[in-house]
């Protein structure tokens, strides 16, 4: 049974290299953990937040080859 991911609010970056961490990850065992390191090249600009208190990127929704995001 999946039960979903509690991906890190925090990720390294460095150069091209990504690093996200979902600590609540579940696979085969119950929040077992997961660590995803890729090469990235960014697509677009920044999408920032457009008032104090806006919290944009708390949630994100990507189409499957990445061109449409809804925050």
């Amino acid at each position: 049974m999946h039960y979903g991911k509690w991906f890190a609010s925090l990720l390294f970056a460095a150069v091209s290299i990504l690093s996200t961490a979902a600590f609540a990850n579940t696979t085969d065992t119950d929040n077992d953990g997961v660590l995803d390191i890729a090469t990235w090249v960014q697509r677009g600009s920044d999408i920032d937040g457009e008032a104090a208190g806006d919290l944009s990127g708390w949630s994100v929704s990507l189409s499957a080859d990445g061109s449409v995001v809804a925050i």
